[in-house]
């Protein structure tokens, strides 16, 4: 894994590798680094340490790709994937690292999130315990029937 001072028009002269990704850590900030994938993709990480159960235990949050358009930076692309310059990412980064000193742990965080329920697991879980039991076949029809439509169109 290369470390480098990284610019932004060093980023975008960066050739994607033929086969899986290559990360470019920056001199500049400890832990941030640029990942760059056979795609082409350039995605900006930050790789941190934790402790669990009195072990340090290396993480990585992922900021956001890369984008070399000023009026991008900050926005989310189609995707839904935050697009940042390099001096965003930097102080992106460096917010992160604060907090992560006062004992955040955006991974831990972001698993949090991912195993939450859902507002349709949510309301699968209503017709199962309340409506079906409950009601008539009617209104448990109904309720489905609004849960399907209103709450959790596709």
């Amino acid at each position: 894994m290369p470390t480098k001072k990284l610019t932004e028009k060093g980023i975008i002269s960066l050739k994607h590798p033929e086969k899986g990704r290559v990360e470019y850590w920056d001199e500049s900030l400890s832990g941030l680094a640029l990942r760059v994938t056979s795609g082409g993709r350039k995605t900006f990480t930050l790789s941190y340490y934790v402790s669990t159960d009195g072990k340090r235990v290396r993480q990585r949050a992922t900021l956001g790709d890369f984008t070399p358009d000023q009026e991008r930076d900050g926005k989310l692309d189609r995707r839904g994937i935050i697009l940042l310059k390099l001096a965003s990412a930097r102080s992106e980064a460096r917010s992160l690292l604060g907090k992560v000193e006062d004992g955040f742990n955006p991974a831990a965080k972001r698993r949090e999130r991912e195993e939450s329920v859902t507002f349709r697991e949510l309301g699968e879980e209503y017709l199962k315990r309340w409506a079906y039991p409950r009601k008539s076949p009617k209104g448990a029809r109904e309720d489905q029937r609004r849960i399907e439509s209103v709450l959790n169109p596709r």
